[in-house]
C-alpha cells in the first residue's frame, strides 16, 4: 500500500533525526562524558559486577544485593585512589614508537616534560603520546624540541644528554658520529637517532651504556644492521620499530 508505506517511511525518518539531534543534545551538554579515566582488568570487573548487582536489586529489590554494589564500587574506587597515589609518587621515562619521528616523556609525578619533534596538535602525538599522558596522570606537561636544552627540578638536558633521576641518556646522532672520547662516557641509555652512520663496536669503545635503544627516525637499512651486529657483540638493545614503546623507571 504505498500511501501507508510512505507515511510510515517519513516516520521514520523524523524518528531518526529527532533521535540524532537528542543525542547530539546529550553529547554536548555539560559533564555528559567523563574522560581521562583508566581501569586495570581488576577494576573493570568490580564494575560490571556492581552494576549487575544493582540491575538485580532493581528487579528483586533485595538489601543486599545493594549492599554488595556499594561495596564492590568502593573496593573500585580505593583501587584506583591507590593507583593515582602511586602515579603521583613515581618517575618514569617513556621512548615512544612515532614512526618517523622522535618522542620521550619523561614524566615525575603529575609533571611531564616531553621532547619529541612533533607538535602536541599532531595525529601522531594525540594518539601515542597523550593516551599515555592520561593514564600516567599527568596534570602538567612541557613540549621541548629535541635540541633545546632544560633545566627543571627533576630533568637536565644539556646538547645530548640528559640527566633524569638516577638514569642518564645520551641522543646520538649525526652531530656526534664522528667525535671521539678520550674515556668512556656512562650512561644508562644510548638512544640512536636521526641515522648517523655508526658501527655498534665504535659505540662500545666511546661509550659505556647498559641498553641500546633504536629510534624509528632512523633508515630501515641502518636499523637491521645494527640490530645484527648488537646480537653478535651480545649487548642488550630495544628496537622501538618492533614494539609499541619502551618504559623504564626512575628513583
Amino acid at each position: 500500500m504505498p500511501v501507508i508505506s510512505t507515511v510510515l517511511g517519513w516516520v521514520l525518518e523524523k524518528s531518526i533525526l529527532i533521535m540524532n539531534n537528542v543525542l547530539v543534545m546529550i553529547e554536548q551538554a555539560p559533564f555528559a562524558s567523563l574522560s581521562k579515566i583508566w581501569f586495570t582488568t581488576f577494576e573493570y570487573v568490580l564494575v560490571y559486577a556492581a552494576i549487575i548487582c544493582a540491575a538485580y536489586f532493581l528487579l528483586g529489590r533485595k538489601a543486599r544485593l545493594l549492599q554488595i554494589s556499594l561495596s564492590l564500587l568502593l573496593v573500585a574506587c580505593i583501587s584506583s585512589s591507590f593507583k593515582k597515589y602511586n602515579a603521583m609518587n613515581t618517575g618514569e621515562a617513556c621512548f615512544f614508537n612515532l614512526r618517523k619521528h622522535s618522542g620521550i616523556v619523561f614524566k615525575h609525578g603529575d609533571k611531564a616534560v616531553i621532547l619529541s619533534d612533533l607538535p602536541f596538535t599532531d595525529k601522531n602525538y594525540q594518539y601515542s603520546i597523550q593516551p599515555y599522558l592520561d593514564s600516567a596522570k599527568v596534570a602538567d606537561t612541557t613540549v621541548c624540541s629535541l635540541a633545546k636544552n632544560i633545566s627543571s627540578p627533576f630533568l637536565i638536558k644539556r646538547d645530548n644528554l640528559i640527566c633524569f633521576g638516577n638514569i642518564k641518556v645520551l641522543f646520538f646522532n649525526r652531530q656526534l658520529e664522528n667525535i671521539k672520547l678520550l674515556r668512556k662516557l656512562k650512561v644508562n641509555y644510548l638512544l640512536l637517532t636521526g641515522s648517523p652512520h655508526i658501527a655498534i663496536a665504535d659505540l662500545i669503545n666511546n661509550y659505556q651504556f647498559n641498553t641500546l635503544v633504536i629510534d624509528c627516525n632512523n633508515a630501515d637499512r641502518l636499523i637491521t644492521g645494527w640490530e645484527k651486529q648488537a646480537n653478535a657483540c651480545h649487548i642488550k638493545y630495544h628496537c622501538l620499530k618492533r614494539n609499541i614503546s619502551l618504559v623504564v623507571a626512575s628513583n
